[in-house]
């Protein structure tokens, strides 16, 4: 009897080890199906001067239905650095500014400084390439817009 209690400890701490180890796989292959971030930077001037602030987005086209967040970096003095997925992506630059005085609630209307074909209407297309190791420039873009 006491052999058999054994037996049944040991065959069930064998398949407690297998269904742990089996389904998931090494931790290289999951990394491996997750998709990279890949560096992305450059200049913005708006009328042929650096922009000083606003904000740059990168739009996958199909971003929103791999639940996939726009990649957005700040624009300061002209210049942007960013992290985004590999692909074709939509590229909007924004720059608003306040306009009137708050409300009671501290809020303030802002005023779209750059020319709708550079944000809400863009058709500026990149292209994001997979940069490994050391590579440099491989994701530089630079950027002229004009003001409304």
């Amino acid at each position: 009897m006491q052999v058999h209690g054994n037996r049944r400890v040991v065959i069930g701490m064998l398949v407690g080890l297998a269904a742990t180890v089996v389904p998931t796989g090494s931790t290289h292959q999951r990394n491996e199906q997750l998709p990279q971030l890949h560096p992305v930077e450059g200049t913005v001037r708006c009328d042929g001067a650096p922009l000083a602030t606003g904000e740059i987005v990168f739009e996958g086209v199909n971003d929103a239905a791999l639940a996939i967040a726009p990649a957005r970096a700040q624009i300061t003095d002209g210049s942007y650095k960013a992290a985004a997925y590999a692909g074709e992506k939509t590229v909007r630059i924004f720059s608003p500014v306040e306009v009137g005085k708050p409300d009671q609630t501290g809020e303030q209307d802002a005023r779209e400084t750059i020319a709708p074909a550079f944000n809400t209407e863009s058709t500026i297309m990149v292209e994001v390439a997979p940069v490994e190791g050391d590579a440099v420039d491989t994701n530089t873009f630079d950027f002229d817009v004009k003001s409304r």
